[in-house]
Formats: structure tokens, C-alpha cells, sequence
């Protein structure tokens, strides 16, 4: 008998699986595999799960991604509105979603023809490694035929037997791209404002989106403490009226814990997010009333990289992120997802690059010498492609180019990189060299296009 028929509304969930998800509290209706919350449950479960999706979807690849994946697999894809629609506070991303609804009719028909030319790919690679399997049957493949469908399109393709799938998407996408540039633009403009609102409300009601497992002798009245152990780790709770607080902490096998807490009035999270690679465990501030966050990454012991983000911030894309790992800090400006100034410093807090827009919307990228003296003016064309110089100074401030002719000895990290420019243009050799002169990487342009790269 399934989930739904026994009446169940909600995905069941743990405290220490809540706490692990922080601050990404939607991801723990995820956990819970057996519960299928896109065909029943709660509606603000369900809202959740549709809301998910179709930011998700926009958010990494637009409104095409969206169409494309979910339109024939999505159950209720034509209600998601309405089901979003149930949760309160969430008027904007609905209305993003009635419009996208309305953008459906017109696009049906190429994402059905794309899809249906990107299954058949597929199945001709799945029919090319079973027939690969039945002339080697002692290949020792034991993968179950969903898995062995994926990894063997992806071999097949990447080696060329079977190809077109990924080009196939990737021209659907990147032929709606312009049609759909200002919806997907809006759309990122209020996503991480909308998530943060999602997370808050799951934060100050948990038990309307989770069944939540009772802890034995919590009783949910005042103070009170618990250990448990789930998750290959010792969990030690410190309850307020039910809701842990913290701090909470988690501990495994060798000694590294994870804390969690929160302010009493749970507008306030600090805590630390499981590592990822050779980082060392993150750690995370949100602030719900104000709105506004900060991710912080270590690395052997040290301040690796730290990120903040205001919802005021984001709505306009702006970001400002540090990377000691360089080291140095840099600031980035976009609007609407298009960048429209940047900065770079070192780790002394120098300036070394800005880029901005001028008056007459050209992009302008001036980089500096340490002193703090110009080296380069330039301007980017495209998305960095071309660069056309206008001015280029030596370190003790003499023209080296005038009126766009001349030699670029231009900074680099440490090292440099020269040439030639006629017009502004680099022309001929372009050499990159490191600090005590030895040459990393040359380069050939004819009027400022690549036309041979290599070492």
C-alpha cells in the first residue's frame, strides 16, 4: 500500500536531518526517497516541491531548461502555478509561473521535437553498447539498464559512435535564449530573495512541510537536551519548547563536529555546512529579518574564500565575494545578470583592475600597477573575446603606445605579457611570462583575434 493511501501528507524527516540541511532547509523534504510530494501530500509540501523545480530549472539553464525537462515528466506541469499558487508569500514567483504557462503554447511544439530527437539519440547509443555487451559478454558490466542507459549514451557520445544529443539540446536552449533573456533575467532577480523566504517559513513551522520523529523525553515545554545518534554522527540537541535551538552539535567517528543554532526567535542561523572536497567544514550566517547571509570556506585552518549576499543586493545581482586562496579580494557588480563593474585588489587591499562601464556604455577595463599608477586602459568587446587597447604606460608612467600603436607591457599576477598593437589591436606575437621572465605561454593575433594559442 503506498504513502498516500495510508494518508500520508508530508515527507518523514529526523532533527538531525533538519539540522544537516541548513541552511537549505528544503532539501530535507528531498531526503525522504519513499516520498513521491510532486503527485500528493500537504499543499505547502507540495508547493515546495513544484517551487523547487521551476526555480531550479530557470535559475541553471532558463525557462527553455524548464520546458524542456519537465514539460513531459512534470505530473500537474499544467497546474504548477496553482500548486505554488498554495503557499502563501510567494505572489511574484506564481505570477513568473502563470506567464511562463502562457509561453507553453508557442513552445510546445520545438521542445517536443527536440526531446523526441534527443530519445532517439539516446536509444541508438543504448542499442550500440548492448550490442557491444553481446560480443563481449564477459565485460563484467552489472549495471542495472536505467544507470547503464545514462553512462553508456554518455561513452557513446563522448567517443563519438552515437553524437548530437548534447548539441541537440544545447542549440534548442540557445536558440530560445534571446526569446526568453528578459523572463529568465526577472526570474533571477527574485530567486534567492523567494528561497530565503521558503527556508524561513519551513524554519518557523517545520511541522507543516515535515513529519519530524519525536525524540524520546523531549517533551517540547522549556528547556531541555537530548543525544541521539543518526547520520554516523553523535548529535547533542538543546531544545526551546520543542524547536532545538542549539547549540547543537555533531560529532563523528574522529573527533569533527558540525554546530548548528539559532536566535530564540529563529530569525537568526549560524552554522556549519559539511566540507566539500579538501575544504574543511563551511560555515554560514543568515539573518531572516534582515536578509542578508555570509558563507565563509576554510582551509587548513585558514580563511579560504567568503561570500555575502542582501536581498536588496541580489535583487539587482550584485554579489561581493573574497578569495584569500589568490590571495586577494575582488567585487563584482551585475544588473539584470550582466555585469557592469568589477574590482580586483591584492591582499594588502591595493586596487589592481576595476572594470566599469563608460558613459557611452562601452566596458572599460583599467588595470594598476602596485604603486597604484595606470598600466592599461582597454576596452572588452563581447564577453571578453576582443580587447582593443587605448592606453599602456610603463612603471614610470611613460606612454609606450600613443594613440593605440606602439608596445603592451601589461601586468599580469605576478609576471607580463607583451606585444604589439596597431590601433589598439594586438598584432603578431603575444608573449605571457612569469615573474623572472621565462616564457608560459605564447600567442599570435592579427588585429586583435586569436589565431594560434599554445605553449
Amino acid at each position: 500500500m503506498s504513502d498516500t493511501e495510508v494518508g500520508r501528507l508530508r515527507p518523514r524527516s529526523s532533527w538531525p536531518e533538519f539540522l544537516r540541511a541548513a541552511p537549505y532547509f528544503t532539501s530535507a523534504l528531498h531526503d525522504d526517497a519513499e516520498f513521491d510530494g510532486y503527485r500528493a501530500g500537504a499543499p505547502l509540501a507540495r508547493a515546495v516541491y513544484y517551487f523547487d523545480v521551476f526555480v531550479g530549472e530557470v535559475c541553471n539553464g532558463g525557462l527553455s531548461q524548464y520546458f524542456f525537462n519537465q514539460a513531459g515528466s512534470l505530473p500537474d506541469f499544467a497546474n504548477a502555478a496553482d500548486i505554488v499558487a498554495a503557499h502563501p508569500g510567494f505572489e511574484d514567483i506564481v505570477a513568473l509561473m502563470r506567464e511562463a504557462q502562457g509561453r507553453w503554447p508557442a513552445e510546445q511544439d520545438d521542445v517536443r521535437a527536440a526531446s523526441a530527437l534527443t530519445h532517439s539519440l539516446r536509444s541508438r547509443a543504448i542499442a550500440l553498447t548492448c550490442c557491444c555487451a553481446s560480443i563481449l559478454p564477459n565485460s563484467g558490466c552489472s549495471l542495472r539498464l536505467d544507470r547503464c542507459t545514462r553512462e553508456a549514451a554518455d561513452d557513446a557520445f563522448s567517443a563519438g559512435r552515437v553524437g548530437g544529443i548534447e548539441e541537440t539540446a544545447a542549440g534548442h536552449f540557445s536558440s530560445r535564449a534571446e526569446a526568453h533573456a528578459d523572463f529568465n533575467n526577472r526570474v533571477f532577480a527574485i530567486c534567492h530573495q523567494a528561497r530565503r523566504r521558503l527556508r524561513r517559513a519551513i524554519l518557523l513551522d517545520p511541522a507543516a512541510y515535515l513529519d519530524i520523529a519525536p525524540i524520546p523525553g523531549v517533551t517540547g515545554r522549556g528547556r531541555e537536551q537530548a543525544t541521539v545518534k543518526a547520520l554516523d554522527m553523535t548529535w547533542s540537541l538543546r531544545f526551546l519548547d520543542g524547536f532545538p535551538v542549539g547549540p547543537n552539535i555533531a560529532e563523528d567517528a574522529e573527533g569533527r563536529t558540525l554546530l548548528t543554532r539559532f536566535s530564540r526567535d529563529r530569525m537568526h542561523l549560524d552554522c556549519d555546512r559539511q566540507a566539500c572536497g579538501d575544504e574543511e567544514p563551511g560555515r554560514v550566517f543568515v539573518d531572516y529579518r534582515l536578509g542578508i547571509s555570509g558563507d565563509r570556506s576554510f582551509r587548513d585552518g585558514k580563511l579560504l574564500q567568503f561570500e555575502t549576499k542582501q536581498d536588496l543586493w541580489t535583487r539587482h545581482g550584485i554579489l561581493e565575494f573574497y578569495d584569500l586562496g589568490r590571495p586577494g579580494r575582488s567585487t563584482d557588480l551585475a544588473l539584470a545578470g550582466e555585469e557592469i563593474a568589477s574590482a580586483y585588489f591584492d591582499g594588502e587591499g591595493r586596487l589592481l583592475s576595476r572594470k566599469q562601464a563608460d558613459i557611452n556604455g562601452r566596458t572599460i577595463q583599467r588595470s594598476y600597477f602596485r604603486g597604484g599608477a595606470l598600466n592599461v586602459e582597454y576596452e572588452v568587446i563581447g564577453h571578453g573575446q576582443r580587447c582593443r587597447y587605448m592606453r599602456c604606460f610603463d612603471e614610470n608612467g611613460a606612454e609606450l603606445a600613443p594613440g593605440g600603436t606602439g608596445t603592451l607591457r601589461e601586468r599580469i599576477g605576478d609576471g607580463w605579457r607583451t606585444g604589439h598593437l596597431v590601433d589598439g589591436w594586438l598584432d603578431g606575437e603575444v608573449l605571457w611570462t612569469d615573474h623572472a621572465g621565462a616564457v608560459i605561454e605564447r600567442q599570435r593575433f592579427a588585429m586583435g583575434e586569436l589565431i594560434k594559442d599554445g605553449v
